[in-house]
């Protein structure tokens, strides 16, 4: 077993790298990687096979199993050739070769013996205010749930009264991301997100994103993950005192990828009322691999920028976007789309400058501006829209999504995303 865990050495390095970036990628979030030989979060040097020798008893066995199956060693051996920054590239060896040899090992390796005595923490900053009012009303609990289940057309839970449900999505997923702060949100597309409630506790939700990923050799392929979420309580006073229970609106997100566990906090910072889109925020670690990341996201009903918040003519005009030559500043207006002519369908634009306006704050919120976002251009005006329909596309004059590109939907036609819910598997 000694030698299995000394021979082992570089694979547990490997492991601790890709464990460290599957997360960011996943989730698509943002996370600062160590410059080579840098100490990482809470732990040794990478490379350093620290803590093997101690638990060579335990370790070796798995270490020797996976460096056994042809697969698994392959996977390994490409990790070690990955810059330890490159989180697509490792995510997407990741996905190329999930085996049950490779999840043990790095369950073992990590989360078990934590072999790198790490110990991330969340990061907290910044303090992201949670949406308060939704429709008119204080958020709630059950509005709260409403909003991430979405779209979704889940079925009731056993013994629930129908006429009592909120009212129920129709499609097969809650939302798709239009763009988050990330990356990897141009690398791994199509990402579905699918919330829906739990059977046996009704203030729980599961969580189920779907998206492509591009494996080694070229092919694409379908990847899904499966998250618990509870309600989280946030330290509130009042006049009166102490506000008891969760705080709605503030979710704790949970899931095993890849044999390492991470944790998320998802805040719900805006949403429209009629549900056409959302600003979640999170900020996660997978702390036994040393991994601390946090990221916003856009959301809607087909990934598609909102059309309420078509820019108006006048703020951005739709003949001469050029996502490649316009400045960061010049992206999207930082707070200047105050209406004016050129709204949707021939409005003076105040509708589409309020929705514009209350993402662009959304985000701000997260200390995150509009260029810092991946996955989908400046967007469109709504006169351009309109004329980028009749042309075959959304591409027109600038505006296109990177998430939902047609070449996509061509793929996905002939291969649709296993969107059925995971249900009660314990995370």
């Amino acid at each position: 077993a000694s030698r299995e865990a000394l021979v082992g050495g570089h694979a547990v390095r490997a492991v601790f790298r890709a464990a460290r970036l599957c997360h960011a990628a996943g989730a698509g979030a943002v996370q600062r990687e160590p410059e080579l030989g840098e100490e990482p979060v809470g732990g040794a040097r990478v490379g350093e096979r620290a803590g093997v020798r101690e638990n060579d008893q335990v370790l070796g066995p798995t270490i020797f199993a996976a460096l056994s199956d042809p697969t698994t060693k392959e996977a390994i051996d490409l990790l070690n050739e990955v810059d330890l920054r490159d989180q697509v590239g490792s995510y997407r060896i990741l996905v190329s070769y999930e085996t049950p040899y490779l999840e043990d090992f790095s369950l073992c390796i990590l989360q078990q013996n934590n072999c790198f005595n790490c110990d991330a923490k969340i990061i907290d900053k910044p303090q992201v205010p949670v949406l308060g009012e939704w429709r008119g009303k204080p958020l709630t609990q059950e509005t709260s749930r409403e909003i991430l289940v979405g779209h979704f057309a889940y079925p009731p839970r056993t013994g629930e009264d129908e006429q009592a449900r909120p009212t129920v999505g129709k499609e097969q997923w809650s939302w798709k991301v239009v763009c988050g702060a990330n990356p990897a949100y141009d690398a791994f597309p199509a990402q579905h997100q699918t919330f829906y409630p739990s059977e046996k506790n009704p203030k729980h939700l599961w969580y189920d994103p779907v998206f492509k990923v591009e494996t080694v050799d070229g092919r694409s392929v379908w990847c899904k993950r499966h998250y618990k979420c509870t309600p989280r309580t946030q330290a509130t006073t009042a006049p009166s005192g102490p506000i008891p229970g969760p705080t709605p609106g503030l979710w704790t997100l949970t899931t095993l990828d890849n044999g390492v566990g991470s944790r998320e906090l998802w805040t719900i910072v805006d949403a429209a009322d009629d549900l056409e889109w959302a600003v979640l925020h999170y900020t996660g670690v997978a702390a036994r691999a040393g991994s601390s990341y946090v990221g916003a996201l856009l959301c809607s009903k087909d990934g598609q920028w909102p059309e309420s918040a078509r820019p108006p003519s006048a703020a951005l005009p739709g003949d001469s976007v050029d996502v490649s030559a316009r400045p960061p500043s010049a992206a999207l207006p930082g707070g200047s789309v105050d209406g004016g002519a050129g709204g949707a369908n021939g409005d003076s634009g105040t509708a589409s400058s309020t929705a514009l306006q209350r993402i662009e704050s959304a985000f701000h919120k997260c200390g995150l501006e509009f260029w810092e976002l991946y996955g989908h251009g400046p967007p469109l005006t709504a006169a351009a829209a309109a004329a980028g329909s009749k042309e075959g596309g959304e591409g027109v004059g600038g505006g296109q999504s990177f998430m939902w590109s047609q070449e996509h939907e061509e793929w996905a036609q002939q291969h649709p995303p296993p969107l059925e819910p995971i249900g009660e598997m314990t995370v």
